[in-house]
């Protein structure tokens, strides 16, 4: 026989127990320290699509991990995932100069739109391996075969190996790397290696340069541990098979669905529906519906072997399936078919998958494998039973038949795991394998038989392999809930548990010498994991870590583990990767911050993998200070100060006696509850707010150190507007704010707003005590006595849902006086997102837009002079915590104005805060009385907006007779506007009215105290009644009013290009023509002619910038100027020679 080298490093594929024998190439490792890693492993990345326009999915990856062109990555052969979600997974495998690289895999996550999320998974660096085969692929599947030690292949028996769907493999080329190190690669042949009579079936890798045999990957998992279910459907018609699947059945005459019997198992019960068919009168065990379950009497032959296998009959043929008409073993027959019907239903019903597979394969089983065989295994293609050495009885022999339900979940669960994740069975991924396939048989025993609830489980379904188990004291070959009773550990790397590694010390996975380093034993610690996650548990672990892990229940906790293996883990993944791959898997499902995700979390420190997921702060932070993406759970037993660090957190609790300060500037964000039951403090200062989100619940009171400004006696000066950011009786709010809040005599500094009186409403020292509880979203004015402002105490419980307040327009109750202001506040103790370019729907201006004022929408906020507006204009602002505004309503009867708390956000400094702006264009005109401004008024351009209103864009003035405003350049002239905002195309050549309201004898000037407008654009201030056109960009209009000055006839703002834009079809050159048609991208310029020297063509924008730009050709009559990828709008084409221009408007669409 050939010899085999053994190599410590290789990766091995999946077996189930201590019977196969498993080599792989090289030298054994002897050192005691970890490997350098081979293996580059990818966290989960969320990723932005939109960087990578027109490039392939492929591309993407290539680019993100920095990667040569020489790699690529395709969809493997496996099943896409479409989830219950509505997410998209696909798996992509590994290729180098288009040979694949073996158990390298990315898993891409697609949302519902078809957009790439994010992806996870690993890849290897093998630059250095040499793609060039020596020898044969027939060369090499001999050296296999030999290697193996297979007497017959099973392509030599056509009729066992048409049953199998298996033919002779012709070999395939693939890069072979070692996860664990990192200068190893083969180019090896890679076969499927099948044989007949024994229990072999193997990938095997050999050396495509000296033929040696590289790595055994089993195929076949054997069932010395463990673990369909056909789903009768009415409505399907009746089965027929074709010729060829008659054949596979042993069929000669038609056959014909009937309902379910009845069968009699052996361990799971009598009178057990079973679907069966008929053929030729006889019925058989053989269900259709779904998916092809087939079960046959093996008649002791031997593994991989179907000469002599029979399908399995009713004797009595009556479709009752008794233990009389199958005594002893032969009753295994019927667990067996009822069994695989089980699982299958199982897959389906919960998981909406079709078999094993996802696509509906044939489930094949065959019963009484070998004689007296303590074994049962999926050999890729059926499953096969042996009868166990035991004749039934305690202490005799090992195993009965091993027909019982978790061992047919278990072994199919193998399947399931092949056609997913296809963990690798060795090192961590084995003991996952393992795990998972014992997962199944739990779960598919307690959905079937179970006789516990949702979260507690009969015991018996903890045990695997407990009802074949014969072994004299044995009760089981596994326990999930208690792994140690097994020998087995339930921490990681803690009692019981076995090297995994090369640092370790398993240097060659084995199955005879070292069960593939540990995978039966080491999947007691997912096992345990999947326990605790169902029923829950506390207690301490083998690293004296301390846990509590609250029980979620089964329905949720497979869902979980089906997710985290189907949709993040790949071949190689350990126990680390399967934490982060499950905490993903639950997020998706529950959410980040859900009970759900949090007991996964626990789970996982209860079994020695990561830190749970609360962090404790007493002195120090307990496991790692809580940011964004560490989705902890904070709990506070000692006293904090945020002092510049913001905490994000799925939810807090702060212990009695101690005191949470959340610094100016500061926030703290919970996705889930708040529970204070010590002090909890939100400081501010002038410049800075501090925040708190809570997404859940929220118990116990908030203190709020509330900046407010400083009374001044100068008309309009000082003062603030302000709302209570927490719940609050007025009474409480004066007691505990007692010299804080200025007071003149017995009248606070401190009041509502009246809008039918249109004034202010001041307390007193009688009316403050009685007046109730602050209205929550109600504006109150306040001032304080220190003269450079104070910080007010609020101290309440805060809202965490949608707060809502009535406003109402009153200017037909006074006759139109402007009493359509209604003084209102942000309720939240956060900022919250003032327009669309903050957030793009949840924001206050959009949530309200039928509410507000068409002419007024916006947010009308006081800075100590006047009254500043914010709205669609401006960039992203926010609203602070508890910050009074005017808002001007709509309608004469009380509406609902909405604060939601998907307003809120933690972006925010000062009372209304800006971001960048958008592409706006703006013009600042101040009116000034000698050296004293008056008033301002502003001007805007923007893509998009018309001459005439256009809403939240435009804004009326608060005080409709202010020194200086405009009109619309069309439309209604009633209001006087503080912000007028049209198009771009407006600066080209257009008069805005302006009034003036200055009394007879007053001088004053106007200057432009702010112009954001392109070099081209001029503006001049025409005074019509003088006839005087005043360019403010070079001087500031000065005049002595002759009479009492207002209206909107006298004063314009004009806008004027310069002569690029001005020019209109001015026809310089006479012979030109410029043209273009809507369908072609490109100018066309006719009529150049040879005397027109030092010619060249200019594309200019609305704003004057040069987009395009070419010299033309003077003996070429007919040239073009390209205008693609130029955004649609209006352009000037300016055509110049040595002394002539020609000008022309073109729309590029």
């Amino acid at each position: 026989m050939m010899k085999i080298n053994t190599f410590s490093k290789l990766y091995l594929g999946f077996n189930i127990c201590a019977m196969l024998f498993v080599v792989v190439l090289g030298q054994a490792q002897t050192n005691s320290q970890e490997q350098k890693t081979g293996i580059n492993r990818i966290p989960i990345t969320k990723i932005d699509q939109k960087k990578y326009t027109g490039k392939s999915v492929s591309e993407i990856i290539v680019l993100e991990l920095n990667l040569s062109s020489s790699y690529s990555f395709i969809p493997s052969e496996k099943t896409i995932v479409r989830d219950k979600l509505g997410m998209t997974h696909i798996r992509l495998d590994q290729y180098y100069n288009g040979f694949k690289v073996e158990f390298a895999q990315i898993i891409t996550h697609y949302g519902t739109s078809g957009d790439l999320l994010k992806f996870n998974g690993s890849y290897f660096n093998v630059e250095s391996v040499n793609t060039s085969a020596s020898i044969s692929a027939d060369t090499a599947l001999n050296n296999g075969l030999e290697a193996l030690g297979i007497i017959t292949p099973l392509w030599e028996d056509e009729a066992t190996a048409e049953f199998a769907n298996y033919e002779k493999p012709e070999g395939e080329l693939v890069i072979l790397a070692d996860p664990l190190d990192d200068a190893f690669f083969r180019f090896t042949w890679k076969f499927d290696l099948f044989a007949k009579g024994q229990a072999i079936r193997d990938w095997v890798y050999v050396d495509a340069s000296t033929g040696e045999i590289v790595l055994r990957n089993p195929i076949i998992k054997h069932a010395h541990k463990f673990g369909h279910d056909g789903v009768f459907n009415s409505n399907t018609d009746a089965y027929v098979p074709t010729l060829a699947e008659a054949k596979i059945m042993g069929f000669t005459e038609s056959v014909t669905l009937v309902a379910a019997g009845d069968a009699d198992t052996k361990y799971s019960g009598d009178n057990q529906a079973v679907e069966t068919i008929q053929n030729s009168g006889t019925y058989t065990l053989i269900s259709i519906p779904g998916a092809n379950i087939q079960t046959y009497d093996a008649n002791n032959a031997a593994a991989n072997s179907t000469i002599g296998i029979e399908l399995v009959t009713d004797p009595n043929n009556d479709n009752d399936w008794t233990a009389a008409e199958f005594p002893g073993k032969a009753q295994g027959e019927l667990d067996a078919h009822w069994g695989a019907e089980e699982v299958y239903d199982y897959w389906d019903q919960v998981h909406g998958r079709n078999s094993y597979d996802g696509a509906g394969a044939t489930i094949f089983s065959l019963v009484h494998v070998s004689t007296n065989y303590d074994n049962a295994f999926w050999n890729g293609s059926w499953m096969s039973y042996g009868d166990g050495s035991s004749n039934g009885n305690e202490g005799n022999g090992n195993f009965d038949i091993l027909t019982s339900l978790d061992v047919c979940a278990h072994e199919i669960g193998h399947a399931v795991i092949s056609t997913t994740a296809d963990l690798a069975y060795q090192r961590e991924s084995g003991g996952l394998n393992e795990g998972f396939a014992d997962i199944w048989a739990a779960t598919v025993e307690h959905r079937a038989k179970g006789t516990g609830t949702d979260t507690n489980p009969n015991d018996e379904i903890w045990l695997i392999g407990d009802e074949i188990d014969r072994r004299s004291g044995s009760i089981a070959l596994r326990s999930m809930s208690n792994p140690n009773a097994k020998s087995q550990p339930d921490t990681w790397r803690g009692d019981f548990w076995q090297p995994a590694t090369v640092g370790e010390g398993c240097n060659i996975p084995d199955q005879n010498n070292n069960d593939y380093c540990g995978v039966h034993t080491n999947s007691g610690v997912l096992n345990y994991w999947f326990y605790l996650l169902v029923e829950g548990g506390s207690g301490t672990n083998d690293n004296a870590d301390t846990f509590n892990v609250s029980e979620i229940g089964m329905n949720k906790a497979e869902l979980i583990a089906f997710r985290t293996l189907n949709v993040y883990l790949t071949a190689n993944s350990d126990f680390a990767d399967a934490r982060v791959a499950s905490i993903e898997a639950a997020t998706d499902i529950y959410g980040a911050c859900s009970v759900e995700t949090r007991a996964v979390v626990d789970a996982w420190q209860a079994v020695g993998v990561g830190e749970n997921a609360t962090t404790v702060y007493n002195g120090q932070w307990s496991n790692g200070t809580p940011t964004a993406t560490s989705g902890k759970h904070v709990k506070f037993s000692a006293n904090y100060n945020t002092s510049g660090i913001n905490i994000d957190a799925c939810s807090c609790d702060i212990e009695t006696g101690i005191t949470v300060t959340v610094a100016a500037g500061d926030y703290m964000k919970l996705e889930g509850n708040f529970t204070n039951n010590g002090t909890f403090i939100l400081n501010s200062t002038q410049d800075d707010f501090s925040s708190l989100i809570v997404e859940g619940t929220a118990t116990g009171n908030v203190v709020y150190n509330r900046y407010v400004n400083a009374y001044s006696a100068t008309a309009g000066g000082g003062w603030d507007g302000t709302g209570p950011p927490v719940a609050m009786s007025i009474a409480d709010f004066i007691s505990d704010n007692t010299g804080v809040i200025y007071q003149v005599g017995d009248t606070y500094a401190l009041g509502p707003f009246n809008n039918l009186t249109n004034q202010y409403e001041y307390y007193t020292t009688t009316t403050g005590p009685s007046a109730g509880a602050f209205t929550a979203a109600k504006g109150y004015t306040m001032a304080t006595t220190n003269t450079n402002g104070a910080t007010v105490k609020y101290t309440g419980t805060i809202a965490t849902t949608s707060q809502s307040i009535d406003v109402i327009n009153n200017n037909d109750a006074n006759g139109g006086v402007g009493r359509r202001w209604n003084f209102v506040s942000n309720p939240y103790p956060s900022y919250i997102n003032g327009n669309t370019n903050a957030a793009a729907v949840n924001n206050f201006l959009d949530v309200n837009s039928g509410v507000l004022d068409a002419t007024y929408t916006g947010v009308y906020g006081w800075n100590g002079s006047s009254y500043d507006i914010y709205n669609q204009l401006d960039g992203a602002f926010s609203i602070a915590p508890g910050q009074g505004f005017f808002v001007a309503a709509a309608s004469s009867s009380n509406t609902a104005l909405d604060f939601t708390p998907a307003m809120r956000t933690t972006n925010g400094s000062g009372d209304f805060i800006l971001g960048p702006q958008p592409l706006v264009h703006k013009l600042e005109l101040k009116l000034f009385n000698g050296e004293m401004q008056k008033a301002k008024t502003n001007i805007y351009f923007k893509n998009g907006l018309s001459l005439d209103l256009d809403p939240g864009y435009d804004a009326g003035a608060y005080n409709q007779s202010k020194k200086i405003s405009t009109r619309l350049p069309q439309g209604s002239q009633e209001t006087a506007f503080a912000r007028n905002a049209m198009g771009m195309e407006a600066m080209q050549n257009t008069r805005v009215p302006l009034e003036i309201r200055q009394n007879a004898g007053q001088a004053f000037r106007v200057s432009m105290a702010e112009a954001d407008l392109p070099q081209d654009i001029n503006v001049y201030l025409e005074d019509t009644l003088n006839g005087t056109l005043t360019s403010l960009k070079d001087q500031d209009f000065e005049l002595v009013a002759q009479s009492n000055l207002s209206g909107v006839d006298r004063f314009f703002i004009v806008f004027k290009s310069n002569s690029v834009l001005s020019s209109g079809d001015t026809l310089a050159i006479k012979s030109l023509d410029v043209y273009k048609a809507n369908t072609e991208n490109f100018v066309t310029i006719c009529g150049i002619t040879p005397d027109l020297e030092q010619l060249k063509v200019t594309l200019y924008n609305i704003l004057g910038m040069t987009v395009r730009e070419k010299a033309l050709n003077p003996t070429t009559p007919i040239q073009t100027i390209s205008t693609q990828g130029l955004a649609g709008g209006l352009y000037i084409v300016q055509v110049r020679s040595e002394n002539q221009i020609f000008n022309k408007k073109v729309i590029v669409k």
